[in-house]
């Protein structure tokens, strides 16, 4: 019997690290430094990202506007995808430039 779990697929909440020549050793570690910031600052991974959304937006002068929480945790997401990133390949000077960080989000709604 297969274990269904494994071939779902990645689910909303779920961080994706994708560094070409790393294996899943590294990627496992990276993913482990990434949650260790995100969870060591209070928050989910969703406020963190959100949060530098709409710090990014704002600097863009799209009109969003931080609140209290997001402007405290703003910095976390960045530190979170460095964290991952360097610790997956061991050192920043190792780093190649194609490599990839995502949050899973949840399907959007169908619009009507």
């Amino acid at each position: 019997m297969t274990d269904q779990s494994e071939k779902a697929g990645p689910k909303p909440g779920d961080l994706l690290l994708t560094v070409p020549g790393a294996g899943e050793a590294d990627i496992a570690r990276g993913l482990a430094a990434a949650w260790k910031v995100i969870t060591g600052a209070g928050c989910t991974a969703y406020e963190a990202a959100e949060a530098s959304w709409v710090l990014e937006g704002e600097e863009m002068e799209s009109g969003a506007v931080l609140t209290d929480k997001q402007s405290a945790i703003a910095h976390v997401w960045g530190e979170a995808i460095e964290a991952a990133v360097i610790t997956c390949c061991g050192d920043r000077r190792k780093v190649p430039e194609d490599w990839d960080f995502q949050l899973i989000l949840p399907p959007r709604p169908p619009i009507p």
